[in-house]
C-alpha cells in the first residue's frame, strides 16, 4: 500500500509538473511513460494492479442491453479484459473488443482482434467472457469497450468508456 501511495504522489508530480515545452533531465522522468513504468513497478511488487471499468449500455434498437467492461493492468505488455453483458437474445453471438478512443470517437481494437473471443448469450440473457490481450496499455490515452452485432455484421450495438476504477492512482 505504500508503494501505491509513492506512485500516486510520482503520478501527480509528472502530470502536474510538466507541459510539453518541459525538458526533464533525470529525476523521475519526463512522460506517461514513465507512469506506466511505475505502475508496472507497484503492480509487480505489491501484488497489486490498475484497474479500468465501464458500464457498457446498447445503442438504438438495442437499448435494453446493459453490461460492464473491465481491463486489468497487472503485467507489462500484456491487459487481461472482462465483459459481462445482460437482457440480450438467447443465442447471439456477440463479438466485443477494447478499442482506442472514445465510444463517441471510435478508434482502432486494441491488440490482435483475435484475442477476444466473441460472447454467446445465454438462455437467460446473460453472457460473460475474458481475453488476455498482448498490447501496451497507456494511462493517458482514452478507451472503450464495444459490443457487435454478429461476425458477420460489425454495426456497434452497445458500449461504454474505460475509466480509471474509484481509488486507483
Amino acid at each position: 500500500m505504500r508503494k501505491l501511495a509513492c506512485l500516486l504522489v510520482a503520478a501527480t508530480m509528472v502530470l502536474v509538473g510538466c507541459d510539453d515545452d518541459d525538458n526533464i533531465d533525470g529525476g523521475i522522468g519526463g512522460g506517461i511513460g514513465d507512469i506506466n513504468a511505475l505502475v508496472e513497478e507497484a503492480n509487480d511488487q505489491d501484488g497489486n494492479f490498475v484497474e479500468f471499468t465501464a458500464n457498457i449500455t446498447g445503442i438504438g434498437a438495442y437499448s435494453s442491453l446493459s453490461g460492464v467492461g473491465r481491463v486489468l493492468l497487472d503485467q507489462p505488455g500484456v491487459f487481461d479484459s472482462t465483459i459481462e453483458m445482460r437482457s440480450d437474445t438467447p443465442g447471439a453471438v456477440r463479438p466485443w473488443h477494447v478499442h482506442f478512443g472514445t465510444c463517441a470517437s471510435g478508434g482502432d481494437i486494441v491488440g490482435p482482434p483475435e484475442s477476444y473471443r466473441p460472447l454467446t448469450i445465454g438462455a437467460d440473457g446473460t453472457a460473460a467472457v475474458s481475453a488476455q490481450v498482448v498490447s501496451a496499455f497507456d494511462l493517458a490515452a482514452d478507451y472503450h469497450i464495444n459490443v457487435h452485432v454478429s461476425p458477420a455484421d460489425l454495426t456497434v450495438i452497445a458500449c461504454g468508456d474505460l475509466f480509471l476504477a474509484s481509488g486507483q492512482l
